[in-house]
């Protein structure tokens, strides 16, 4: 069954606002078969290939992704993501994970990510987002 959940990730092309449909469908897919780990890689990917589209505040997607991928290697597959490409969602969900540690010590690692992410982009929409996140570290 993951493979069919995979394929439907991999075909998915997200056009209009209409088409959020289409990852509240995969959402479902997931919770049918208890959110498999492996395919959390694929579902960063989503934002990866659409880093202009609107999931929603935070979205279905967002929050399948951090209510049911707690796995140890949660964290560095957000990197990854990141690494590959920043959007606005997935620097997101660093912060928001980062929202939920304790010390500024234990956040050094995410705002080290913002910091090289601000210093590379191009991309305004993530600059002045990054600012914003980053006020919460100086």
């Amino acid at each position: 069954m993951n493979e069919i959940i995979k394929g439907k990730i991999e075909e998915l092309v997200l056009n209009s606002p209409d088409d959020i449909y289409k990852i509240d469908e995969i959402c479902e897919e997931l919770d049918k078969n208890n959110y498999p780990k492996e395919l959390l890689n694929d579902l960063l990917v989503i934002l990866e290939r659409n880093p202009h589209y609107n999931f929603g505040m935070p979205g279905n997607l967002v929050r399948t992704i951090e209510k049911h991928y707690k796995a140890p290697d949660y964290i560095n597959c957000i990197i990854k993501s990141i690494e590959r490409v920043p959007t606005e969602y997935n620097l997101w969900i660093l912060q928001r994970f980062m929202n939920a540690l304790e010390t500024v010590e234990e956040k050094e690692f995410g705002v080290k990510i913002f910091r090289k992410i601000l210093k590379e982009t191009k991309d305004t929409g993530i600059k002045e987002m990054l600012e914003d996140f980053m006020t919460d570290y100086e």
